[in-house]
């Protein structure tokens, strides 16, 4: 197993959100489970123990099909079939394979609009067809037999992605009419899923609005790690936060923080990578930054000696006014000081970035 930490935990239905595997087969519940899979989250939470095949792992029915996933997260027999079977014929029926037979005939209806118009009758006014891109794609093996039909479905509006495969394995009892009923159901669940989903998003930034100065919480993950932000202002709408430990080294190429290389990479590489798009929603442009360092002011006026003192140097955003050029920074026990000579500035010291963050 690969010792790393996934960018984001799975939360289970009794609250506890695991990282590894060890805690998710002590906390396991198999609804979210599915929940995970098929809104294609499991995949990339798995992918950080090097497990890259959950997505192919594809049984002859819908039992066989959630067995195999969890066999493939070494989870298996810590559910009853029982409740797998159960789980099974409330989200998708009892679609037990029985003899099998050449094909009827295939799911002719793959293309975005003819799928939207039937799913119009089947979900209701909260989801908005219009948002979804939906592709039904068959897949063949190498003779040409059709073995499966992959359904991906995305919105770009609020950066969701569902992805998962039905069998295509029909017999005299279960029918091509059957079949087809089985796909829309699914895609009717997925859709459903990223719905509440999507709302789950908005109840979560809603909770900055009770936030005071003080609190903390995590938003974006960087190089693996969800980062810790402590707000340090309420403004009306808004909150502005600074993360609580140092996230790298970094140097001042020049002496001015509007044209400095660490300005360029706040609010370019390390935005693009850090932060997923219904977060980058959330935050503030101020002054033409996403991303900032405080000033001098603000080091000193929203946070004590003891609250900017974390063992190591770290950089703020005002420049040095004095005979020499230079920036000033926080000192290893929490001094606000300025750097005064070339080298000083180009030194490699600490990046705490700050952030307004609406709600």
């Amino acid at each position: 197993m690969i010792n790393k930490v996934p960018k984001f935990p799975l939360k289970m239905k009794n609250g506890v959100q695991v990282r590894n595997l060890e805690e998710l087969k002590a906390n396991i519940d198999l609804e979210s489970i599915m929940r995970y899979y098929f809104s294609g989250q499991l995949i990339r939470w798995c992918k950080v123990f090097g497990m890259t095949d959950l997505p192919e792992q594809f049984e002859s029915n819908n039992v066989k099909f959630v067995k195999s996933i969890l066999l493939t997260l070494g989870l298996d027999g810590t559910i009853p079939e029982s409740e797998i079977t159960r789980y099974v014929n409330e989200n998708f029926g009892d679609n037990t394979i029985h003899d099998l037979v050449p094909d009827l005939e295939e799911v002719t209806v793959t293309d975005d609009k003819t799928i939207k118009e039937k799913l119009s009758s089947m979900v209701d006014n909260t989801v908005n067809l219009n948002d979804y891109s939906i592709e039904v794609v068959p897949i063949r093996d190498d003779d040409g037999s059709l073995q499966k039909y992959r359904v991906c479905i995305s919105n770009e509006k609020n950066n969701q992605y569902s992805r998962f495969a039905v069998l295509y394995e029909i017999d005299n009892e279960y029918t091509h009419e059957l079949f087809e009923k089985d796909i829309y159901r699914k895609i009717k669940y997925n859709l459903d899923y990223l719905e509440k989903s999507a709302k789950f998003n908005c109840i979560k930034t809603s909770e900055y609005a009770s936030m005071k100065i003080g609190d903390t919480f995590y938003f974006g993950n960087y190089e693996g790690n969800p980062i810790k932000w402590k707000v340090l202002r309420k403004d009306s709408g808004s909150l502005y936060a600074i993360s609580v430990e140092i996230l790298c080294n970094r140097k001042y190429d020049v002496a001015s923080w509007n044209s400095s290389e660490i300005r360029k990479w706040l609010n370019s590489e390390f935005y693009n990578s850090t932060f997923s798009a219904n977060e980058k929603e959330k935050i503030l442009n101020v002054d033409s930054d996403n991303i900032t360092l405080l000033s001098r002011d603000e080091a000193e006026r929203l946070l004590t000696q003891e609250e900017r003192s974390l063992g190591s140097y770290w950089w703020l955003r005002t420049p040095y006014n004095g005979s020499c050029a230079g920036m000033w920074d926080v000192t290893s026990i929490g001094n606000v000081k300025h750097t005064d000579t070339m080298w000083g500035y180009r030194s490699e010291i600490g990046i705490r970035p700050a952030i307004n963050i609406k709600y």
